[in-house]
């Protein structure tokens, strides 16, 4: 690389920066880099300098100061990247280690309500609860729309089809059919948002309506909303962090499950164990993981006992992605003998994860669990599975978008 005359800086931003093609060590093409390309690299450096083992980030960063000078290192994407390596054991020992005094050992920092990240994707509300609200869903948009737009209003009515067609799918296999909808932190918190907004979004405003003139379709239906909405603390049942469920949360919709299909959920497991951790939505803002704490349930013997007699009959993971992702699970000692198809995302994730997944209760209850991360139903697999149930769930983000099947 060579940098034609001036200040590496100021030739790296007016792009006075070209990569020659060498043959025997001379250059004899010379290309330039053009904007986009700058941008690229630019992102690939700093993407590559979080990876970075320290000695190597120790290293880039004085070959930088040498090129840059000392404010280099002030530049505040840097310096986010040079606090998250210096801290990496602090961090590790937060998230991975229970907390036993949490006001001790983690301390608070003030800032605006209403900030939004740089992407544009998530907010800042009261309490430390971080809101997804853009992104390609444009979900703050759905909360805003009226009741008579016909957009969300049609949006709605296929929903309802599509509940109805899959009900008579399973139904004529023999099959017992559930459908969820899993809410939005915005849904469920409302209060904690910076500006007025009614709950739930309009399309999930909508299928509820729907359902409430068809009790067929609604005898199918789950309200993961009213679970958690009358939960004695709403604000435990999410993640301050992240865009999912705590474990309390998943604990709730799983029990609001169970006893929709008439299954005893048992005595309700105590949460009191409580962990640091840190969310998708954390690092949006200021460079480094913002944390937040959950508490988890003390069930290392029915946890234990899974891991130990449980057996992983199939799994599937397509290369680079997870959509399309399955796997299927025998339990021998689970409480509740019948067999469940779930089609659902990343709120179920693996079996093998934390309990802020679905898919750790699904499996510790259920004696035979089939998990498949798909919104739609492929074809002739429920024939195939013969599963007593199918739950198909998907997040109220996601509705703007109806499966085929």
């Amino acid at each position: 690389m060579h940098v034609d005359g001036g200040l590496a800086i100021q030739d790296l931003v007016a792009g006075h920066v070209a990569v020659f093609l060498l043959r025997h060590g001379f250059p004899i093409v010379k290309i330039p880099i053009s904007p986009a390309l700058r941008v690229a690299a630019a992102h690939e450096f700093i993407k590559d300098l979080m990876c970075s083992p320290i000695a190597p980030y120790e290293e880039a960063i004085e070959q930088l100061e040498h090129l840059f000078g000392n404010e280099w290192a002030g530049n505040p994407g840097v310096a986010a990247v040079g606090t998250l390596h210096a801290n990496r054991g602090l961090f590790h020992h937060a998230a991975t280690e229970p907390l036993s005094d949490p006001d001790r050992e983690l301390t608070s920092l003030l800032v605006p309500v209403g900030i939004r990240s740089a992407d544009k994707a998530a907010l800042l509300g009261r309490g430390g609860h971080i809101f997804l609200v853009g992104g390609t869903n444009r979900l703050l948009a759905e909360y805003v729309r009226s009741d008579e737009d016909p957009v969300p209003r049609g949006i709605a009515q296929d929903w309802l089809a599509l509940i109805e067609r899959r009900k008579t799918a399973c139904e004529s296999l023999g099959v017992r059919y559930v459908q969820a909808i899993f809410p939005e932190k915005l849904t469920i918190l409302p209060h904690f948002f910076p500006e007025p907004v009614r709950t739930p979004g309009v399309i999930l405003r909508g299928i509820e309506a729907g359902l409430a003139c068809r009790p067929d379709l609604a005898a199918r239906y789950v309200s993961a909303r009213h679970a958690l909405k009358t939960q004695p603390d709403p604000a435990a049942t999410v993640l301050k962090t992240d865009s999912h469920f705590s474990p309390l949360g998943c604990w709730v919709v799983f029990r609001a499950i169970l006893e929709h299909l008439g299954f005893d959920p048992g005595r309700s497991p105590t949460f009191d164990t409580t962990r640091a951790g840190t969310g998708d939505l954390a690092t949006r803002f200021f460079g480094i993981p913002i944390l937040d704490t959950r508490t988890e349930a003390d069930l290392h013997a029915l946890d234990a006992n899974f891991r130990a007699r449980a057996v992983r009959t199939f799994q599937h993971t397509p290369t680079g992605r997870v959509v399309g992702s399955a796997q299927s699970w025998q339990n021998p000692d689970a409480p509740i003998d019948a067999s469940i198809l779930v089609f659902g995302n990343s709120y179920c994730g693996a079996a093998e994860g934390h309990q802020g997944q679905m898919s750790w209760w699904f499996a510790r209850w259920f004696r035979t669990y089939h998990f498949v991360w798909r919104a739609h139903v492929p074809p002739g697999l429920v024939e195939k599975l013969k599963p007593d149930i199918v739950l198909c769930h998907t997040v109220e983000r996601f509705l703007i978008e109806v499966p085929e099947t």
